[in-house]
């Protein structure tokens, strides 16, 4: 029996010599489900070779659910319409053009022109999607978007619980909002794991609406066919700057051509000229989740400009309006370990290494600070899992063999737990140690501070949060991690 490199690839569809083979030829040879794999991958092929999405404005939205009941449907439809008037150009089974798309695979590979896929967790796509106990299109599609996850963000709406559920069936587990940023929401038993990067329960009518507006709108301009062709051509053009900036000076909002001016010019060494073309690039991306990524390299090459401060400053930007976004507190946990503030910047690295995407890089450096902290135990988890995703990762090494020749000269070594009172957030595993003549949080960054008026050194930010004995916080303090937790006392903690 031929295994499965053999029977979901495109290759399958096409001899030696180039000629297409006869679908009854395929089918008898992989079956049904492997001629349907082959054919979805040769559309998706035919579809990522073109410039369509970097050129198309306004952005493409792929929606994608498993049609149930009435309720359901009509929820969704009503979904699709406030999407488009929240500036998309939506991908939507209902939409179809069946002149332009005859075959099903032909539609579902129009996600990889889309920007953003969003999946309705229905009770019946967690069933045919997720879990795949019924395998339908809809698993198909969330599977396409994950091999499609570098160049498209993935969004998770849970409708109101209120609608019927599909055909009266319930869902096969809980799909809820994480209650902690490092719990992932969905995990599939089979194939890639869905891992949304951000994932939102419905409420009303109403809090749909503010989610659209704070998370999912689109509101630039747009191009017209022949300049949407006119774009592309000059994108194709990945190596010259003379096209890109050409594209740039008559539509300022096409974001691919901003990012890969940026990356020749980071790529040739010039940091500052790529950071001014990354501040240039946030005046004009009108796309939210195109900004979010300036926003990650706008962080980075303030880092590598030497402005401590302004990357600082940038990255609490991000977190306050993507309070999970893992890459601004990675980058917020190294700045804090630079200045000192171990213990803060183990905050933000814990959340950083819980989220979906995260690599080695946060791992290792909350190592370094477990290490700083005396905490080894810790420490070697750390550098463990870091190896685990990259095994070729000298520096992990080297502190794993610096742990190995200090093991047992520490006190703290062993220890895994601290007891209280000591204040913590609600939400999230901050906890907030204050260092000798700074004993309050700020508020912004959760580094320590005096009471007085001077900002926060590492930050800037004037904000503290007053924390008194356990039984002194009267009112809702905000935790300055995650954005959501409150300030509380704990009995005990782990590190």
């Amino acid at each position: 029996m031929a295994g499965p490199a053999n029977t979901t690839g495109r290759e399958n569809l096409y001899r030696a010599d180039g000629s297409r083979r006869a679908d009854a030829e395929v089918l008898k040879e992989c079956g049904n489900i492997g001629l349907r794999l082959a054919l979805l991958d040769d559309a998706m092929h035919r579809r990522a070779t073109s410039t369509d999405s970097a050129s198309r404005y306004p952005p493409r939205l792929f929606l994608s659910y498993k049609w149930g009941n009435d309720s359901e449907n009509a929820w969704v439809a009503q979904l699709a319409q406030r999407l488009t008037k929240h500036g998309w150009d939506v991908v939507f089974d209902q939409y179809r053009d069946q002149t332009a798309d005859r075959s099903v695979e032909e539609f579902v590979s129009r996600l990889v022109t889309c920007r953003v896929f969003v999946a309705v967790l229905s009770p019946g796509f967690v069933n045919s999607a997720i879990v795949a106990k019924q395998a339908s299109w809809a698993f198909d599609e969330m599977q396409s978007a994950l091999v499609a996850r570098s160049q498209i963000h993935l969004v998770g709406i849970v409708p109101p619980t209120e609608l019927p559920g599909d055909g009266g069936e319930p869902a096969p587990g809980p799909v809820t909002m994480p209650p902690r940023p490092d719990e992932i929401a969905i995990v599939a038993e089979e194939m890639q794991t869905p891992e949304f990067d951000q994932l939102y329960e419905v409420g009303d009518s109403d809090d749909l609406e503010r989610f659209l507006d704070r998370s999912l709108t689109y509101d630039g301009p747009g191009l017209d066919d022949t300049q949407s062709d006119w774009v592309a051509e000059r994108l194709a053009d990945a190596g010259n700057e003379t096209p890109l900036r050409a594209i740039l000076g008559r539509h300022p909002f096409v974001s691919d051509a901003w990012r890969r001016l940026v990356v020749l010019q980071r790529d040739r060494g010039d940091i500052e000229p790529a950071l001014e073309t990354v501040q240039q690039a946030l005046d004009n991306v009108r796309e939210p989740w195109e900004r979010l990524s300036f926003e990650h390299e706008h962080i980075e090459l303030l880092k590598r400009c030497g402005d401590r401060a302004g990357a600082v400053r940038a990255a609490i930007q991000v977190i306050d309006r993507h309070p999970h976004d893992w890459l601004a507190h990675w980058h917020l946990g190294d700045l804090l370990d630079d200045a000192d503030e171990l213990w803060a910047a183990r905050n933000h690295l814990l959340l950083a290494c819980r989220g979906a995407g995260s690599k080695a890089e946060p791992h290792n450096t909350l190592a370094v600070v477990y290490m700083g902290l005396g905490f080894l135990v810790r420490a070697t988890e750390e550098l463990e899992r870091a190896l685990e995703f990259d095994p070729g990762s000298e520096m992990a090494q080297r502190n794993l063999d610096r742990i190995g020749s200090a093991q047992g000269t520490l006190p703290q070594a062993e220890v895994t737990e601290i007891k209280g009172p000591l204040p913590g957030c609600s939400g999230c595993e901050a906890i907030f140690m204050p260092r000798e003549g700074f004993p309050f949080p700020c508020a912004a960054c959760g580094a320590s501070r005096q009471a007085n008026a001077e900002p926060c050194s590492v930050c800037g930010a004037e904000g503290l949060i007053p924390l008194g004995g356990p039984d002194d916080i009267s009112a809702a303090l905000r935790c300055p991690v995650c954005r959501s937790g409150e300030i509380t006392w704990k009995e005990r903690a782990n590190v």
